[in-house]
Formats: C-alpha cells, sequence, structure tokens
C-alpha cells in the first residue's frame, strides 16, 4: 500500500514537473514567421524592461517626477479636505446663528418697535427705544398690587448680525 502511494505521488509530481519545464521553455521562446521564406523560425525572447540595462534613463520616469507627482497628489487630498472643514465651520456659524435669532425673538418685549410716553394716575411712565443700547422701565401702580418690573436689553452688533443680552430684573 505505502508502494503504491509512493508511485502515485511521484508520477504526479513527474507530471507536474515536465509540464511547468515545457511551459518555461515555451515563455523563452517566440515564433515568428520569416517573410522571405514563409517558414516558422524560433527566437529567444528578449528580457524584461527591468533587467534590460541598455534602455535609456529618459524611458524611465524618474524618482523626482514621481515625487513630484505623489506631492501634488497629496496637495490636492489636503485642499479638498480644507473645503470640507471651512463648509463644516461655515455651517455651523450659521445654525448658531439662526439659534440666536430664534432666542431673541422669544426673549424680546412686545414693545421695542414703539416708543411711546404715557403719564396717567395708574400707569408713571413706559419708555422703549431701540438703539445699540435700550432700557425699559415699566412701573404700575394699582389699588390691591403695586408691580414693579425693570426691563434692560443691550443689542451688540458682531459681524453683521445682532446678538441681544436680555436681562429681566
Amino acid at each position: 500500500m505505502k508502494f503504491f502511494k509512493l508511485t502515485f505521488i511521484s508520477f504526479i509530481l513527474s507530471i507536474v514537473l515536465y509540464c511547468s519545464y515545457g511551459l518555461k521553455s515555451n515563455a523563452l521562446e517566440k515564433i515568428e514567421r520569416n517573410e522571405d521564406d514563409n517558414k516558422l523560425i524560433r527566437l529567444k525572447r528578449k528580457p524584461s524592461k527591468s533587467y534590460d540595462l541598455s534602455s535609456s534613463e529618459e524611458e524611465k520616469p524618474s524618482t523626482r517626477e514621481r515625487l513630484k507627482k505623489q506631492l501634488e497628489k497629496l496637495k490636492r487630498k489636503l485642499k479638498k479636505r480644507r473645503e470640507k472643514a471651512k463648509k463644516k465651520i461655515r455651517n455651523l456659524k450659521k445654525k448658531i446663528k439662526n439659534k440666536l435669532r430664534k432666542k431673541n425673538k422669544k426673549t424680546t418685549p412686545t414693545s421695542t418697535s414703539t416708543t411711546t410716553t404715557t403719564t396717567t394716575p395708574t400707569t408713571t411712565t413706559t419708555t422703549t427705544t431701540t438703539t445699540t443700547s435700550t432700557t425699559t422701565t415699566t412701573t404700575t401702580t394699582t389699588t390691591t398690587t403695586i408691580t414693579t418690573t425693570t426691563t434692560e436689553t443691550t443689542t451688540t452688533k458682531k459681524s453683521n448680525y445682532y446678538i441681544n443680552l436680555n436681562k429681566v430684573t
């Protein structure tokens, strides 16, 4: 049984070696037709350019040019990343600006757009102005309850939009 296994394995190995040798020899030779005789001629193949020392330096790209191309490629990638980062920053700024506007709309007093002064026995004064610094003072006196409310609104300009800082005391 062992003898049969060894002969079978050696037979398979001999077939593999024979085929590989045949493929190698055919790979090194090239068959061409001679135009004069119209006969087949076997020629040895030329070695590849990587082993050919006679090829000129101009055909191969120099290391410097290759490195320059790599540098340009890296610069383009970096530029794209910067543009993406700038775009994200712009979007975040817009979101912050919109949230500030929404917050200011909710917290601003309703009478900021008009200026009125009224003096009566029940209401002392109501003054509202729209400028860079706004002070709103309202004092209301009733026979049963006395309520005093002071609202200070400060508006400062930053870049192209306004930020309102509201304090209720």
